[in-house]
């Protein structure tokens, strides 16, 4: 008998029958809800053969052929009842419908639903596109039945829409499995914490669940513990708690309301376990995205830094109260990613350079790079003082220095400015903002924004965005943090020096002044008088006519307000110092002058006060020890250059490591020294006991005296040891210069 069979519709197993076919071993299966799908009738355009797929969700499998005259699974085909596919009219298709019409709804609530219901959407669309593309091949079910299906048509469609090879079998097998429809695809995940009351406090939910719900845990012990209404209490009062300036990284949060938690569960009972009742981190994590908000949740995922940078919203932009160029300069440093080539090569080989780092002076105002430095040493308080001092004077000289030729006009950028902005580094100490604006320069204030936040600093930002885009991918030393650990390492291709990369930044800095679009930072004012939309434009049009040219100091007096200052102690034998070294702490040095004024206060302090009590104030280089300098009353307000005195010109020249070794070197050998005299004193005053003891053996039988004054007669006792000295240094005289022909060596006279 040859039966007719419809494609899709389920032959659903016998289990009313399956107590009587004891032979065929069906009792197996009795409890057990069976369906297979047909996925084609006739299969292979033969009547005998069907294509069939069982219908298990936990273990989908590849469709499979079945000859109609064979049992399956112990009965045979017409034992099974042929049902139509109530896969569609089924609880998840119910759920997705009902996920659909709400989202379609503009209510507040449902914004939750909506996102759902679109990013599923695009997953159901994502899978129905693959599978067409896998039926686009002729006979392509018959072909994936029987195995010959080309591998590399399947590995394209998994490259096409990024996914693992196995998730396009599964897409396959479960398509086939559940009636060749879109809603098959629907994951199973609906019912996922439904028809589950929450329970009201831990006896509840120990006399519901006594075995806890969810997976075993690693240890053995029971499931986890069911959460009780009472954790949902403590989160929503948990979340309420959550600032910016809270701990916001997930384990810190976890551990916050493990405590709360635990408080709240010790009030009801002191004696509790916490052991037994404490919550896993997962379910923590559901709760959490429960009651937190969404910045809160963007905030522990990603961090308060990422936040504030990405995904704030933004109240204005950095020139917002800015009514000028020069008003506000921001500076910032950038550890660039190349590498350098020492001046010093040899012959003998390259010799690679550690980044350099890069300090960058932006005018806020007009967007326009007023100043830059370059430099080896790191984020240092003197890479900073450098760069300000190069904003605040003449580049044509500055660009002379470092063979290159420019004119005034190229980058006539050399004002003073009225407020600098920094971000908290180490490399500006407080004590240099209260003297920077303490100066008669002109800078009336510095401001400070949080460290790490470049959206605070958006102009000098978006500067070394650029600038890396320019210059830095164009090297052929240039970091790749993509590349292949195999290849060779980047310090190992440098071929500019410090000086090219000078050349480079001055036209680079200059070329982006008069071409970056700064459209948008013009106001109706330039644009009523034409002003061309560049950053250099824009700054010199400005200037003019609204900061009356700006201010401008000599040289001299910007160096003298930059610099920092230290307290000099007057000593008789020096101008003693003691300031602070990179890498060492401080450390106290001599210095000397031959200035006639300064010296003769030294000594009349000196005498006057006491040595040591007198100071005055003198400007230092932070890396330089050699010199320091002085500007005051003293000397009449000339400059006058200290160098250091013989008592610390061992310390010439050195640099901070170096300048730490020596110290380190100078406290070794200083130990050593003392140990040493003091084995030397033990041994003299041994030697002067042993020496002692042997004239008192010889002085036995000499008279002894109880006199108590000075002794008698002292210089005629003298005499004779004084006649006999002499006599020796005549005959040491005579024998050097008469050598053996002296006639003091032949005998005594």
């Amino acid at each position: 008998m040859v039966l007719k069979y419809l494609k899709n519709q389920v032959l659903k197993y016998p289990v009313k029958n399956a107590h009587l076919s004891v032979k065929n071993n069906k009792c197996n299966a009795v409890k057990k809800d069976i369906r297979f799908t047909i996925v084609e009738y006739p299969f292979l355009n033969n009547s005998e053969c069907i294509l069939l797929s069982l219908q298990d969700r936990n273990k989908i499998k590849k469709p499979f052929m079945h000859q109609l005259s064979k049992p399956l699974l112990g009965f045979s085909i017409e034992e099974y009842e042929c049902i139509g596919n109530d896969f569609i009219s089924g609880e998840r298709q119910q759920w997705y419908s009902d996920l659909f019409l709400a989202s379609k709804m503009t209510r507040k609530k449902n914004t939750e639903k909506r996102e759902r219901a679109k990013k599923l959407k695009e997953r159901l669309n994502k899978k129905m596109d693959m599978i067409f593309d896998f039926l686009s091949i002729p006979d392509a079910l018959e072909l994936y039945v029987k195995g010959t299906y080309p591998s590399q048509n399947l590995r394209k469609i998994s490259e096409k829409y990024s996914v693992n090879l196995s998730t396009v079998y599964r897409a396959l097998n479960t398509y086939f499995a559940f009636g060749r429809c879109k809603d098959a695809l629907i994951p199973n995940n609906h019912r996922i914490g439904k028809g589950r009351e929450i329970p009201k406090n831990l006896h509840e939910a120990k006399t519901k669940y006594p075995c806890g719900l969810g997976r075993p845990r690693f240890d053995g012990r029971l499931n986890q513990r069911v959460i009780t209404q009472l954790e949902h209490d403590v989160m929503e009062s948990f979340a309420k708690k959550l600032s910016l300036s809270s701990p916001n990284k997930l384990h810190q949060l976890f551990t916050l309301f493990c405590i709360d938690l635990q408080d709240r569960l010790k009030k009801d009972n002191p004696y509790l376990d916490w052991d037994s009742y404490r919550v896993t981190r997962n379910q923590f994590l559901q709760l959490f995205n429960k009651y937190v908000s969404n910045k809160q949740l963007s905030i522990a995922n990603k961090g308060v830094k990422n936040y504030k940078n990405n995904q704030r919203a933004l109240t204005s932009s950095a020139r917002h109260n800015i009514p000028f160029p020069t008003a506000r300069y921001e500076i910032d440093s950038t550890t660039l990613d190349l590498y350098l080539q020492s001046l010093f090569t040899s012959l003998e080989g390259k010799k690679p350079l550690k980044r350099p780092t890069l300090y960058t002076v932006y005018d806020t105002y007009s967007g326009c790079v007023v100043g830059f430095y370059l430099t080896l040493d790191g984020n240092t308080e003197e890479s900073l003082l450098m760069a300000l001092n190069n904003a605040f004077t003449n580049k044509v000289i500055f660009a002379a220095l470092h063979g290159v030729k420019i004119e005034e006009k190229n980058w006539p950028c050399h004002h003073i400015c009225s407020e600098v902005l920094f971000d908290r580094g180490t490399e500006f100490k407080d004590k240099k903002v209260t003297e920077l604006v303490e100066s008669q320069l002109g800078v009336l204030g510095v401001s400070f924004t949080e460290s790490y936040m470049g959206s605070n600093k958006g102009t000098v930002e978006g500067g070394f965005k650029s600038m890396q885009e320019s210059i830095t991918e164009f090297t052929s030393a240039r970091i790749d943090k993509d590349k292949p650990k195999s290849t060779q390492h980047a310090s190992q291709k440098a071929l500019l020096t410090m000086t090219d990369l000078y050349k480079i930044l001055i036209a680079h800095f200059i070329f982006q002044n008069h071409s970056r679009n700064a459209i948008e930072k013009r106001d109706l004012e330039d644009c009523i008088n034409n002003v061309e939309p560049t950053p250099q434009a824009i700054f010199n049009y400005n200037l003019n006519t609204k900061a009356n040219g700006g201010v401008v100091r000599s040289n001299q007096e910007i160096m003298m307000a930059l610099l920092p200052r230290c307290k000099v102690s007057l000593v008789k034998q020096s101008f003693k110092i003691k300031r602070p070294i990179k890498g060492s702490g401080s450390m106290s040095l001599n210095y000397e002058t031959s200035n006639h004024d300064l010296n003769k206060y030294r000594e009349v302090a000196c005498n006057d006060d006491g040595d040591g009590v007198c100071e005055i104030e003198v400007m230092v280089l932070p890396n330089w020890v050699d010199h320091v300098w002085y500007c005051g009353p003293i000397t009449g307000g000339e400059c006058v250059e200290l160098r250091l005195a013989d008592r610390s010109k061992r310390f010439a020249s050195l640099y901070g490591d170096d300048i730490e070794s020596l110290m380190n070197q100078d406290l070794v050998f200083d130990r050593q020294l003392r140990n040493k005299r003091q084995d030397y004193k033990v041994c003299l005053a041994k030697f002067i006991k042993e020496s002692e003891s042997n004239r008192t053996k010889d002085l036995e039988n000499v008279k002894k005296t109880n006199n108590k004054s000075i002794s008698k007669h002292l210089d005629d006792n003298t005499k004779p040891d004084l006649i006999e000295e002499i006599l020796c240094n005549a005959q040491m005289v005579s024998a050097t210069l008469m050598g053996g022909n002296s006639s003091l060596l032949e005998g005594d006279d």
